[in-house]
């Protein structure tokens, strides 16, 4: 994974959504009709189902919140936490996300835009 130079805008399609096709769509994981806590991540939906919208775990929190950034997003919390505040950190099972955390963690600093 290479991440964009410093500076350089973080974009959703070429920098974000690989990162979750690769690591969270596989097989009964976040893909198809019925995903776990109805969050696909598949691409043409993944946007849509996680900027800005209220955790089904943890309703006090978005899922990825744009405008409190990183800290305050629960999808952080799933990727970072050995124990996160509801079930276990992902993706399940691991290999867990170093490199890719930071880069998703700055696509929200940034405003989680849909790019």
């Amino acid at each position: 994974m290479i991440a964009p130079p410093p500076g350089v805008p973080i974009r959703f399609a070429a920098d974000i959504q690989p990162i979750f096709t690769t690591n969270c769509t596989r097989a009964s994981c976040h893909e198809g009709p019925m995903p776990p806590e109805d969050l696909n991540l598949e691409p043409g939906n993944a946007y849509g189902n996680l900027v800005d919208v209220v955790s089904s775990q943890v309703p006090a929190l978005k899922r990825v919140d744009s405008v409190k950034g990183s800290d305050m997003s629960y999808l952080i919390m799933k990727l970072e936490q050995d124990n996160p505040p509801v079930g276990s950190r992902m993706p399940q099972g691991g290999p867990f996300l170093d490199i890719e955390v930071l880069l998703i963690r700055d696509w929200i600093d940034q405003g989680a835009p849909n790019n």
